[in-house]
């Protein structure tokens, strides 16, 4: 890789962006005919339909790089259309109303400047995939072994397949990040994956915000003011799973329910957008299934109390429930004949070791009570605070008054039970993390209400009503000091996270890789000493590098799920060498060191992790000391030293 091809990357990743506008804009079209949402919500809308388009195409094995290509050329050519038929006025407007801030706002016009400059930062540090912070770094522990060889076996083989050792693929999400990321691969190196995420999930985020303060008639000053809070927040991420996808969804979601439009459209049109928009959420990450569920029954709950001719809503609700299942169905049936559930877990725990009675539960390790003490620290958490206070100051400022569907309340209840929820289910440290996207966009939703002209949200016809006229001047101040005080409690990691993005766009133009090209052949090496077409259980470091076209791989990327009648773990290694021949497998390749991150193989760390990580790194522990003990009684197909793979059904004699 050199200069030239970082550059293609920063293109291909624009033009991805475009296929979402394009696809969003032809929705627009369809639905809703006689109206236009801006740039930032038709592409949130490609991005959704997108995700779900992705769990067609999987169930048919049809993801193939010619068929993902033209997916893509498809979204632009809708987008060059809509671009034409709207002629070049809305760019000179553009173009004119930046003339006028120039001349006349010139402090606000060089803020601006710089705010493009901070995002062509992060964007095009996200391109480089060479960097140790969150816009650009891969994960030894969750993207090595799961995240970057998803999208990779879905463009080699068609689908995502079955990977009935893979804890990851059956509890972390249903596949639609994973699909948006073979938009990347089909074209790019998977070292490039953090432009969907990183960077054009954060440019969608930057859009819906800035149509939100419009729609909401915030002053340009507090535009500016908001945006910057986007790009200096610090974002909890380790891994390339959704972060700044889910806050852009789920700030669609919220704009969608809260679009004066929406209740003057056709009831299939309303209904349509909304599940669709729900479907691609609950597809990018399980953990956002809850809070989604939560933000629709409160906004159809509101709708119902709100409104004379009650049956329509609850129509549309069920409507919605309905579409949304449908929407997810290719999916869940996906998981199904892989991980033996179709949502996990509240459609089946499917083959998740606990199952077995011989570990624990992702949930357990803690007693109710434990699980209780939990809740205040909780409730020290910088953004949860601040969330429960935008909420209840927002609901005091309407005088509990409902109207409509109130987007901005559903997203903020649904943002207080997913935090609490996944507190409950992951732990603490585990829910900050995980909770980030729907607190996240919860909070820009609440700031950009109070910060409002109330004045003006009350002229808006048919809109909801915002807060009360007494608001004027204790709204503005109370979103200031929600962005001071978010800003102010994580400024060092959002200083050192600029800092790394300089030196990855440098170490992107200087062409970089993650991955010495030396490990690419040793795993072709390894995988050619198998036969062609046999199932290999991979336990590897880079189990991305391997070509799934001609060997049916399982991956195995933690101890937490095995088809029945579970791995039978603490038992010895001839044992285990009986259940992976009982259930089809006799080829098994693992590496015999971890790369630094592998904290299985640190006992000292067992002690002081949380019940659930703690057992699942002994029993990981336990299955790759069994695989080592078996290599000196089974046929040793190849072994360099770092990477070696076994044949179970013959014996080293």
């Amino acid at each position: 890789m050199n200069a030239a091809s970082y550059l293609l990357a920063c293109c291909w990743g624009i033009v991805i962006l475009l296929c979402w506008i394009g696809w969003g804009g032809a929705l627009n079209r369809l639905l809703f005919p006689t109206e236009n949402v801006d740039w930032a919500q038709r592409g949130a809308w490609g991005l959704a339909f997108s995700a779900v388009f992705g769990g067609i195409l999987n169930l048919a094995h049809g993801i193939r790089p010619f068929i993902i290509l033209t997916f893509i050329a498809l979204g632009v050519c809708w987008w060059a259309a809509g671009t034409a038929t709207r002629g070049l006025e809305p760019w000179k407007e553009i173009f004119r109303r930046a003339l006028v801030v120039a001349r006349t706002r010139r402090l606000a016009f060089g803020g601006s400047l710089v705010l493009f400059g901070l995002f062509l930062a992060r964007y095009l540090a996200s391109v480089s995939g060479a960097g140790e912070t969150i816009v650009n770094h891969f994960s030894v522990a969750d993207d090595y072994v799961a995240y970057l060889a998803f999208p990779a076996k879905m463009l080699q083989t068609g689908s995502l397949g079955a990977d009935p050792f893979s804890g990851r693929r059956m509890m972390s999400a249903l596949g639609g990040q994973s699909f948006l990321d073979t938009l990347v691969v089909s074209a790019l190196p998977l070292q490039r994956l953090h432009v969907i995420d990183a960077g054009l999930g954060l440019l969608l985020i930057l859009g819906l915000v800035w149509g939100l303060c419009r729609e909401k008639r915030v002053p340009w000053g507090w535009c500016l003011a908001i945006l910057s809070f986007v790009l200096f927040v610090e974002q909890p991420t380790i891994n390339i799973t959704s972060t700044c996808t889910g806050v852009a969804l789920f700030l669609s979601l919220s704009r969608t329910l809260a679009w004066p439009s929406l209740s003057e459209a056709r009831f299939f049109a309303r209904a349509f957008i909304v599940a669709l928009t729900a479907a691609a959420l609950c597809s990018l990450k399980s953990s956002f299934l809850g809070t989604c569920a939560v933000v629709l029954a409160c906004s159809y709950i509101c709708l119902w109390a709100g409104q004379r001719f009650k049956r329509e809503a609850v129509l549309e609700a069920a409507a919605v429930v309905i579409l949304t299942a449908a929407f997810l169905l290719p999916w869940m049936i996906s998981s199904y004949q892989s991980s033996g559930t179709l949502l996990y877990p509240l459609l089946g725990k499917g083959y998740q070791q606990a199952v077995y009675g011989n570990a624990i539960p992702p949930w357990g390790g803690f007693s109710l009570r434990e699980k209780a003490g939990w809740l205040p620290h909780v409730v020290e958490s910088p953004r949860f605070f601040s969330l429960v206070v935008l909420t209840a100051l927002y609901w005091a400022a309407r005088r509990k008054e409902i109207k409509g569907r109130e987007a901005a309340l559903s997203i903020a209840m649904g943002a207080i039970f997913g935090r609490i929820a996944m507190t409950f289910s992951t732990g603490f440290f585990w829910s900050s993390r995980m909770s980030f996207p729907f607190e996240m966009a919860a909070i820009l939703v609440l700031i950009t209400e109070v910060a409002s002209d109330p004045s003006e949200s009350g002229a808006r016809s048919g809109a909801e009503s915002g807060p009360r006229e007494g608001w004027r001047v204790l709204g503005p101040v109370v979103a200031g000091c929600a962005i001071f005080f978010l800003l102010g409690a994580g400024w060092r990691g959002s200083l050192g996270m600029y800092a790394d993005c300089a030196r990855s766009v440098r170490a992107g133009i200087a062409g970089a890789s993650f991955v010495p090209p030396a490990d690419i052949t040793e795993y072709r090496a390894l995988e050619a000493t198998v036969p062609k077409g046999e199932v290999i259980l991979e336990r590897l470091n880079e189990p991305f590098l391997l070509d799934f076209r001609r060997n049916r791989i399982f991956l195995m990327d933690n101890a937490g799920a095995s088809p029945p009648p579970g791995l039978p773990y603490y038992q010895g290694s001839e044992r285990l060498a009986s259940y992976l021949a009982s259930v089809g497998v006799r080829y098994i390749a693992l590496s015999r060191f971890a790369l630094p991150g592998g904290l299985h193989n640190n006992p000292a760390l067992w002690a002081v992790a949380s019940p659930w990580v703690s057992d699942d790194w002994r029993r990981m522990n336990d299955f790759e000391q069994n695989v080592k003990e078996l290599a000196r009684t089974k046929k040793v197909l190849y072994d360099d030293g770092n990477i070696f793979a076994l044949d179970l059904q013959t014996s080293s004699r």
